[in-house]
C-alpha cells in the first residue's frame, strides 16, 4: 500500500468519532492511539495522532498502512471515497483562516460535557498514605523530593494491569479528570493513560498553579513539571505535543496572562508550531530560556531557576 502525505487533520478526533480508541501511548514513536483494529478486531492496534499510520501488532493479522487506508478500512469504502472523507477533515480544520479555525474549534470543545471522575489504577498506592511511606526508588532516582510528590499527590502500583508504573494524577478544580501511569522498567508502552480521550483537553499541574500565577512555563510531560516544581517555578504540562485551544482557555481562566514555552529540544518544528497555534488566541507566548539538560527533565534545578529568572531577557 503507497503511503499518501496529506496536510493535518484530527486523527484523533476521527477515530474518537467511531469509538475506536482504547486507550493512549506515548513513546518513542510520538504519542499514539491504540484501537480496535478494523481487521482483526483485537485492540493491538497503534496509530500514529500526527500522521495516521497504523500497524496491527496482533501475529496473526499484521495490516498497516496510512490514514487513508484506515478510513477505507473504517468505513468500508474505496479510495475515492476515502479522499473525499479526508477532504472534509481537513476542511474542518483549515476553512477560513487560521485564526477562524481556532476559534471555532474552541468554540466547539471548550465547554464539552461534565466529565466523570476518573478511577485511579487498579493497584494504586499513594506515596504517603497517612500512615506509612510507600516510596518507589524511581523516584529517588529522578530526583523528586517529598514535598513536591505529595504536592502532585503521586502514586505507584505494584501489581496488577499496572504494575511497576509510577502514576501521575491530574486534577481540575480538585476532581480527578485523568491519569498517567509510567512504566518504571523499561516496559512498553512507556505511558498508559486514564480512558477519558484526555489528549489536548487536560494539563498536568494545573490545579498546583499558585492562584495568583500571571506566567507559567508550558512543556510537554509531567517529569518536566516536576523537575519545574523543585525549582519553584510555576509549569503545566500538555501531556504530549497535541495542544489544544481548551488549554489555553483553561489557562487564560485562571488568570495566566503569558506562557514561556519549553519544549522538548528533539520536538519537530511542525510540533511547536502546532502548540502555538493552539495556545497563542488565549495567551502571550514566548520562548522559555533552556536549562542544561535535553529537556527540563534531565536539567539541573540550578540551570531552571536561572532559566525562569532571565525569561524576561530571552
Amino acid at each position: 500500500m503507497n503511503a499518501e502525505a496529506f496536510p493535518h487533520v484530527d486523527v484523533e478526533g476521527y477515530l474518537h468519532s467511531h469509538g475506536l480508541v482504547v486507550r493512549e501511548s506515548y513513546g518513542g514513536s510520538g504519542n499514539q492511539l491504540v484501537i480496535q483494529c478494523p481487521f482483526c478486531g483485537r485492540s493491538n492496534c497503534y496509530v500514529s495522532a500526527e500522521s495516521g499510520f497504523w500497524l496491527c501488532y496482533r501475529a496473526r493479522c499484521g495490516r498497516k498502512g496510512d490514514f487513508l487506508g484506515l478510513i477505507e478500512a473504517v468505513e468500508q469504502c474505496g479510495r475515492p471515497k476515502a479522499r473525499e472523507i479526508r477532504r472534509h477533515l481537513q476542511e474542518a480544520i483549515n476553512f477560513g483562516t487560521v485564526e477562524d479555525a481556532l476559534e471555532r474549534y474552541a468554540q466547539r470543545v471548550a465547554k464539552p460535557k461534565p466529565q466523570d471522575d476518573v478511577e485511579l489504577p487498579p493497584g494504586f498506592e499513594p506515596v504517603w498514605d497517612g500512615r506509612k511511606w510507600n516510596w518507589p526508588r524511581y523516584l529517588t532516582e529522578r530526583g523528586v523530593p517529598t514535598n513536591v510528590a505529595l504536592a502532585y499527590e503521586l502514586g505507584f502500583c505494584r501489581q496488577g494491569p499496572f504494575a511497576d508504573r509510577l502514576v501521575l494524577p491530574v486534577h481540575e478544580e480538585g476532581r480527578l479528570v485523568s491519569w498517567q501511569a509510567r512504566s518504571v522498567i523499561g516496559a512498553q508502552p512507556k505511558y498508559l493513560s486514564a480512558k477519558t480521550g484526555s489528549r489536548g483537553r487536560f494539563l498536568f499541574g494545573l490545579d498546583q498553579l499558585p492562584e495568583n500565577a500571571k506566567e507559567v512555563v508550558v512543556v510537554e510531560g509531567p517529569f518536566d513539571v516536576l523537575a519545574f516544581a523543585k525549582a519553584d517555578v510555576p509549569a503545566v504540562a500538555l501531556m504530549g505535543t497535541n495542544s489544544t485551544p481548551i488549554q489555553g482557555h483553561k489557562l487564560a481562566s485562571r488568570g495566566v496572562a503569558k506562557v514561556h514555552l519549553y519544549l522538548d529540544a528533539q520536538g519537530t518544528f511542525l510540533a511547536r508550531q502546532k502548540v502555538r497555534a493552539a495556545l497563542g488566541g488565549h495567551l502571550s507566548l514566548r520562548e522559555c530560556p533552556q536549562g542544561d539538560g535535553a529537556d527540563p527533565g534531565e536539567s539541573s534545578e540550578e540551570s531552571l531557576r536561572a532559566a525562569w529568572e532571565s525569561r524576561t531577557r530571552a
